[in-house]
């Protein structure tokens, strides 16, 4: 288990090492959708570098039976945790990990309650 997910965390580093490259001109990233399990609210904590130096951002949106729309301002490529608000409230984790790519559209779909069980993350290009 403890192997696995250093292994994850080395993959979506390299991805975001990679995704880094690209230059994006729309300095937003839009995402929506539902998540399933959800019950109140969902926390979008953002991990990165702008100019050199690591940023830490965290959004809180409030959801209406799972479902959600925000916008978030990115500089640049970042690594994004998504967390459940109403168990994190209750010190019990409940999440999973994306890239946050500015000048896209991510729709997430699926049971945040279930390993794996995200059935869609997918870019839209704006």
């Amino acid at each position: 288990m403890k192997r696995t997910f250093k292994q994850m965390m080395m993959l979506l580093f390299a991805a975001l090492m990679l995704a880094q490259c690209a230059q994006h001109e729309d300095k937003t990233l839009r995402i929506r959708g539902k998540l399933t399990g959800v019950k109140d609210s969902l926390l979008f904590a953002i991990t990165g570098v702008e100019n050199g130096e690591p940023v830490f951002k965290d959004t809180t949106v409030c959801t209406k039976n799972g479902e959600f729309d925000l916008t978030i301002s990115l500089d640049s490529v970042c690594l994004m945790e998504v967390i459940d608000g109403a168990n994190d409230r209750n010190h019990r984790y409940v999440g999973f990990y994306a890239l946050a790519v500015p000048g896209e559209e991510m729709v997430l779909e699926g049971d945040i309650n279930k390993d794996g069980a995200l059935e869609v993350a997918k870019f839209i290009a704006n």
